[in-house]
């Protein structure tokens, strides 16, 4: 991965006007969750298709919420209503996560509930409701939701997280303390996946690698990334 990144900074300076190196750039940082550089990455985007770029600033408001830039993200958000409301539709629950984040609950699940045939097979649109309904004092109805999010994302360790709250707020502790420990079982494998696929990333080949990334992978029961490698 660290040559691909590489690879983007060569390739930017010989296509100035191509935003490719960049989404690639982003793709590859958004991969390793860093945030910060995926939102960088996507500035220089912006720039570059300015006038055509819609879809890529829909995208940005998602990651500029992720490193808790709010007010762009509203800013951001804002532009796209009223210049590209057609676009927004890509998107169902972004308002609903963006007036999560400006601490407005109730217009944050009224919102989301507003487009809830469109999410409710969502992971995002599901945590986000999950988390809702735990914050408005209903945490016994937010577990099946959160539930369901994790069987759609099973090597997401935050739906452990979100889990474990809502149902301590219900008042069962020992499930609770039981899924925190899960959590911080899969965050731990979450790191030796990473560590494993940048070695598989730069060696294709090496098979023991590869089959151990298989292992881990079926451990969580992320179906497709076991297909995958």
């Amino acid at each position: 991965l660290e040559d691909v990144l590489e690879h983007c900074q060569e390739l930017a300076p010989l296509a100035p006007r191509d935003p490719s190196p960049w989404l690639t750039e982003a793709a590859v940082y958004e991969g390793q969750s860093n945030w910060p550089k995926v939102v960088e990455a996507y500035r220089t985007v912006l720039k570059l298709t300015a006038g055509n770029n819609a879809r890529y600033r829909l995208v940005m408001v998602g990651f500029l919420l992720k490193v808790g830039n709010v007010a762009e993200a509203r800013q951001e958000f804002d532009r796209l209503r009223r210049n590209s409301p057609d676009v927004m539709a890509e998107e169902p629950s972004l308002e609903a996560s963006l007036l999560f984040a400006e601490g407005k609950s109730q217009e944050a699940r009224e919102s989301l509930e507003s487009v809830w045939p469109k999410v409710s097979d969502n992971t995002d649109g599901l945590i986000l409701y999950g988390r809702l309904l735990v914050q408005t004092e209903r945490p016994a109805d937010a577990i099946p939701h959160l539930e369901k999010a994790r069987r759609l994302s099973p090597a997401d360790s935050q739906i452990l997280y979100h889990l474990a709250q809502a149902h301590r707020r219900a008042g069962h502790e020992e499930e609770a303390t039981k899924l925190l420990s899960q959590h911080r079982v899969l965050m731990t494998i979450q790191q030796e996946l990473y560590a494993l696929s940048r070695t598989a990333e730069a060696d294709p080949n090496n098979l023991p690698v590869r089959l151990q990334l298989v292992r881990l992978y079926e451990s969580i029961g992320a179906t497709a990334q076991v297909e995958y490698w």
